[in-house]
């Protein structure tokens, strides 16, 4: 592979993030929208983890999906904003 093709990849990634997290085209505006409803879903997570430990396994996977969303969202926007 080559030194421009190995760079490309990343410019390309960055470049659809920046479109998506900051674009006004309707793509952009429901992936904002599917954000915050992501957004919503974690905080009401959160509020009911207390009577969801009961529930064993399920809880550890949904606070597993939880932790991953946590991590990547944040990463996704450092991306897009360089």
């Amino acid at each position: 592979m080559s030194r421009a093709e190995n760079t490309a990849e990343p410019l390309r990634l960055r470049a659809r993030l920046r479109w998506l997290y900051h674009g006004t085209s309707t793509a952009a505006v429901r992936f904002r929208l599917v954000m915050i409803v992501i957004d919503r879903a974690i905080i009401a997570f959160f509020l009911a983890a207390p009577r969801l430990k009961a529930a064993g396994w399920a809880f550890y996977l949904l606070a597993y999906a939880t932790a991953a969303v946590l991590s990547l969202d944040p990463a996704a926007r450092a991306l897009a904003y360089t």
